[in-house]
């Protein structure tokens, strides 16, 4: 039931359908924190922050991106992490922090288990 309702709000998201898309995830989101479900909590969060973002709301975005990775973290999501770690380093280069970007990049590349650090070129595109 997660996954479909994960699937959905994606699908909604990339329909133009984001606030629907928010909504979704935010229940999900409280649903599956008072069910102490971190996995798919961290996941909800990341969504949120992928549609914040992709509205124009970078600091909507970095916030859900933080609470999303914490959640990832804390229940080894190597997925969900990655997830929230791109939509972090995304919300924060769109605020101008473009160092603190291709840190979030690297991060991300570490996790991955990429060895290889984004070029200058690819930190300044962050593309959404």
């Amino acid at each position: 039931q997660d996954s479909m309702a994960l699937a959905r709000a994606d699908s909604l998201g990339r329909a133009g359908a984001r606030e629907s898309a928010i909504r979704m995830l935010e229940r999900t989101e409280r649903e599956a924190a008072a069910r102490g479900d971190r996995r798919v909590a961290g996941r909800a969060l990341a969504g949120q922050a992928e549609q914040f973002a992709r509205r124009g709301r970078p600091r909507d975005a970095e916030q859900r991106a933080r609470q999303g990775l914490g959640l990832a973290q804390a229940g080894r999501d190597t997925a969900g992490m990655l997830r929230a770690l791109r939509w972090l380093a995304v919300s924060v280069g769109s605020q101008g922090r473009s160092a603190e970007m291709a840190d979030w990049w690297r991060r991300a590349l570490r996790v991955g288990g990429c060895a290889a650090a984004p070029s200058a070129a690819q930190s300044d595109a962050h593309p959404l």
